[in-house]
């Protein structure tokens, strides 16, 4: 379970936040052939409307997913953010292909890496993407605490 709040909450009712989130995008494609083009969009909007540049990203956690759609997913990520990818944040060895909950537990995962304190402290940026078969791609970005 999370607790999304603004700051002024959290400081209120003595509690840290783990991670802020910098930005959401989502798009719908309408078929497999335009995940790449249609997720590549969602990406640079959200990197746009963040300020931040593609090599500020110091994390991503992608679905990780087989096949085409993990393919057109990855290709969209290269696409946005170059050759230089950054370290990935491995979660879909845990949780296999949970479908439309698997960004769910992107998130999940790159939460409590964060708040085991074993983070990389180079990694304080996390791209979170996703690409389901139904058509619906997305993206988030996290700040995580301490950066």
């Amino acid at each position: 379970m999370w607790l999304l709040e603004d700051a002024e909450d959290a400081r209120a009712h003595g509690r840290r936040g783990i991670a802020e989130v910098l930005g959401l995008e989502f798009g719908f494609a309408e078929d497999r052939s335009a995940i790449r083009p249609v997720l590549a969009d969602c990406l640079r909007r959200l990197l746009d409307r963040s300020g931040l540049a593609a090599d500020g990203i110091g994390a991503l956690a992608d679905t990780q997913l087989a096949g085409p759609d993990g393919e057109a997913e990855r290709a969209a990520v290269a696409e946005v953010l170059g050759t230089r990818l950054p370290p990935r944040v491995a979660c879909a060895d845990s949780i296999g292909d949970t479908f439309a909950a698997s960004a769910a537990f992107q998130i999940a995962a790159v939460l409590a890496h964060a708040g085991s304190g074993e983070a990389d402290t180079g990694a304080r940026t996390v791209l979170i993407t996703s690409a389901e078969a139904n058509g619906m791609v997305g993206a988030a970005l996290l700040r995580l605490a301490g950066s």
